[in-house]
């Protein structure tokens, strides 16, 4: 379709196109004209998305050149710490051995008075105890910290 709206009958087509020749050719060079401007807003579009493309696959590439260079500084960091567990962990060990070759500890308070032979009254009981013999307390403020011989450190809120 190119515009025109007359009704005309298959047999009188031929005529009714050469009668208003001049009509038609006009109404076929607007619908020519609308197509081509039709055309040209499509190509800026698609140079306009071309564009962005370009951009966002440019944005991508540095995100991506970013993001393997973070994973190579992390990579080296996890190696590097765990180095260092595997070291503490050793450290730990030999010093959970010697402890246990030396037997308990002998129990003294701040003063440096031994434990042994003192009385003393039990005011809290602690539902998740160690595993294993308690090799040292420290009491600071509303807290206890116990450490045992389970390779374990708790903390207690003594508060009330």
């Amino acid at each position: 379709r190119f515009g025109c709206t007359e009704m005309v009958l298959r047999r009188n087509l031929h005529e009714h196109l050469k009668s208003n020749l001049q009509t038609h050719f006009e109404l076929v060079t607007r619908a020519f004209q609308r197509k081509n401007e039709e055309t040209h807003t499509l190509r800026q579009a698609y140079l306009q998305l071309t564009n962005r493309l370009d951009d966002l696959a440019q944005s991508f590439d540095r995100q991506a050149v970013r993001c393997e260079e973070t994973i190579q500084v992390l990579g080296q960091e996890l190696d590097t710490t765990k180095v260092q567990l595997s070291k503490a962990l050793e450290e730990i060990s030999e010093l959970r051995d010697k402890s246990r070759s030396q037997g308990p500890p002998r129990r003294v308070d701040r003063d440096g008075r031994a434990f042994e032979g003192r009385k003393f009254e039990c005011t809290h009981v602690m539902s998740e105890a160690h595993k294993n013999y308690i090799s040292s307390l420290v009491w600071s403020a509303n807290l206890l910290i116990s450490g045992a011989w389970d390779c374990t450190i708790k903390v207690w809120d003594v508060s009330h």
